[in-house]
């Protein structure tokens, strides 16, 4: 298992998982992602950072303990905020609803929670971009068809310009 999160990830570790912090893989926090040069959409004094697989895919950081090849699409899975996984292909993320626990009706994280569902199909599937798109949960993904896209597209068509000299966005 793999955490990607904020800066303040170390702390949030130890009250959340304690000891079974030291069985994760890595943690990354945002100088691990791609800035966007954009702000956040629901907080315009928040820098837009983007969480791109291909990362972990490619292997961007040598130490990652893992064999080149041995993560792809086919058995990733990145759970987040849509607007974080915009240079992802299409279904290798998910986007649950934020979590209540004020509320007593809310049993995302039950055990016959939601997520816990999704995620114990998940571990059966052959192929995560497969079974995302077949179980449908949470939030869906930011497409053409978004209220926002004009501005999801421009964020997307910059970082494209930048390392393609190719504005179009492409949704993989």
């Amino acid at each position: 298992m793999e955490v990607w999160s904020v800066k303040n990830l170390q702390g949030i570790l130890d009250n959340v998982i304690g000891d079974l912090k030291n069985k994760l893989l890595f943690t990354w926090d945002q100088e691990h992602c791609t800035d966007s040069g954009f702000m956040c959409l629901d907080k315009q004094d928040k820098p837009l950072f983007l969480k791109e697989l291909s990362h972990i895919w490619d292997k961007k950081y040598p130490n990652l303990p893992w064999s080149d090849g041995e993560y792809s699409a086919s058995n990733t899975l990145l759970i987040t905020y849509p607007e974080k996984a915009l240079l992802n292909p299409l279904y290798t993320a998910i986007f649950p609803s934020s979590y209540d626990p004020e509320s007593k009706k809310d049993d995302l994280l039950g055990p016959n929670g939601e997520l816990r569902v999704f995620l114990g199909g998940l571990a059966e599937a052959e192929d995560v971009p497969t079974y995302v798109e077949d179980h449908p949960i949470g939030i869906p993904e930011i497409m053409p068809s978004h209220p926002d896209w004009d501005h999801y597209c421009k964020i997307i068509c910059s970082i494209n310009k930048k390392r393609f000299g190719d504005p179009s966005p492409k949704l993989i």
